[in-house]
């Protein structure tokens, strides 16, 4: 467990710096955009739509795919250089850790993406939210809504993948997050190995994790009849599982190499 802690650690160091200037960047640029649209908000709008009409979200999806690039980086750092995936084919160890690590390590960069984008809704929210504008014993006050952010991570359904309320969206976001990331790892090391037939299978739970984001946006607004997340997130976990196991399949066979 201890080597396997070292691994894990290795993978999260090569990638740390970035990391942290991604998420730096999603802060930063979140409230720089809420910041020039506040300048520009005369009447009171709720929170989630100041934050979406800002062009925050852009930001966020910049974001994501910069860490989405960090993943595959860490990977195809492997083949320049030094030449690493030599050295990491003949630990000492099972090789399946060596994807396991790779697999934690891209989990944590993607929480830490999502923690940064907490920050940034409760710091805009706090310094840039419009207000009410009432007027009480003649004199013009401005107040902010009761409970605004939490209706915010209620109402809108970016928020609502973010930071699920209940426990079938919760487990639906996490099912969304662990099979995107066990499909980005699975098409990076198909190419690797040259098992370009085998891009289908990520492909396809691209697809299914697409539609699962579609319905949860449109679920909200009453326009596609009811589905069951759970079954949702079992058919995505269930893709994410045979995904993990055929790339740990081409590992242990020296496809990678």
């Amino acid at each position: 467990m201890k080597k396997f802690y070292y691994l894990v650690n290795h993978e999260f160091k090569q990638v740390r710096r970035l990391l942290f200037a991604a998420c730096g960047l999603l802060i930063a640029g979140q409230l720089l955009f809420m910041g020039l649209a506040a300048g520009k908000q005369y009447e009171y709008v709720p929170y989630e739509e100041f934050f979406i009409s800002s062009g925050s979200l852009f930001i966020f999806f910049i974001c994501f795919a910069a860490v989405c690039g960090l993943c595959i980086l860490s990977i195809f750092s492997n083949y320049y250089g030094s030449r690493s995936i030599y050295v990491l084919m003949t630990l000492p160890q099972d090789r399946s850790r060596v994807y396991y690590a790779k697999l934690l390590a891209g989990l944590a960069c993607f929480l830490l993406l999502l923690a940064s984008q907490y920050i940034s809704g409760a710091l805009g929210y706090t310094l840039f939210a419009p207000r009410i504008m009432e007027t009480i014993n003649g004199e013009l006050t401005f107040r902010r809504p009761v409970n605004g952010l939490f209706l915010a991570f209620v109402r809108h359904p970016f928020f609502r993948m973010v930071l699920p309320l209940g426990a079938e969206s919760t487990l639906s976001s996490a099912a969304i997050l662990i099979s995107f990331i066990c499909s980005l790892y699975h098409a990076v090391i198909c190419e690797r190995s040259r098992r370009y037939y085998r891009l289908a299978l990520p492909m396809l739970n691209i697809g299914l994790i697409v539609y699962i984001t579609v319905y949860r946006i449109n679920s909200l607004s009453g326009f596609w009849p009811y589905r069951n997340l759970y079954l949702l997130s079992l058919a995505a976990t269930a893709f994410a599982v045979f995904l993990a196991g055929d790339s740990i399949g081409l590992i242990r066979r020296s496809a990678v190499v």
